[in-house]
């Protein structure tokens, strides 16, 4: 197999991952532990705690610095939301979007 080298990030990236680590703070603070609901069929929070995206940076850039858009999820939380998003999707934990589908005007 052939491999490539990584390429490096771009200044853009190196720039909103700045922005971002300062929202991340922030969540993390706010929140203090694994927002998941607990229940026994999803085990118990273990692992860091990591701020998730309700809509995810790929389908909002704006919204992928609003604290209102993040939760603090423990990692294995974290991992069955991204695991499981149809039943993520139904307790709220990712949308797909943050406006309003409807017919293109």
């Amino acid at each position: 197999m052939k491999r490539t080298a990584i390429k490096p990030k771009s200044a853009k990236r190196i720039v909103q991952d700045r922005e971002f680590a300062k929202v991340r703070l922030e969540v993390l603070f706010r929140d203090g532990h694994c927002a998941f609901i607990f229940d026994s069929t999803h085990g118990p929070c273990g692992g860091p705690l990591d701020p998730h995206h309700i809509v995810t940076r790929a389908r909002d850039r704006k919204m992928a610095l609003d604290p209102d858009n993040l939760i603090t999820l423990c990692r294995n939380h974290h991992s069955w939301v991204h695991d499981n998003p149809a039943e993520a999707t139904e307790r709220g934990l990712l949308k797909s979007a943050s406006r309003p589908s409807g017919p293109p005007k």
